[in-house]
């Protein structure tokens, strides 16, 4: 049960208003619909990860990896830190091994990208 409301940055980029303060809940949730208007971004979702992408840049703006069921969004140090490496390998590892198809529409920026050639897939 909530027991007050307020203002949280615990992520730079994303900072959240009217949040909801629960101390027995053991994670801070936060609602994709919310989170998708306030930032006007889509959220991509895999087994393993999730993007977030600025819907008028299509830049990612936000990463997350899935532990027990949850996604856990980290910040990255600017805004476009998970795409300011042109090592597409080291991004395939960090978003769980996708194949080439979804790697590229998880991460635009390689659209181009016509093999990928990863020793663990």
């Amino acid at each position: 049960m909530a027991k007050g409301i307020g203002l949280v940055h615990h992520l730079p980029f994303l900072p959240l208003h009217s949040i909801l303060y629960a101390p027995e809940c053991p994670f801070n949730l936060i609602s994709i619909s919310k989170i998708t208007r306030t930032l006007n971004c889509s959220i991509t979702f895999s087994d393993q990860s999730m993007i977030l992408q600025d819907r008028s840049t299509r830049k990612t703006i936000g990463i997350g990896r899935e532990s027990q069921g949850l996604y856990h969004l980290t910040s990255p140090s600017s805004p476009a830190a998970c795409i300011s490496t042109d090592a597409p390998l080291l991004i395939h590892s960090r978003l769980g091994h996708p194949s080439l198809s979804k790697f590229q529409k998880m991460v635009p920026h390689f659209s181009t990208l016509s093999s990928l050639v990863c020793e663990s897939c």
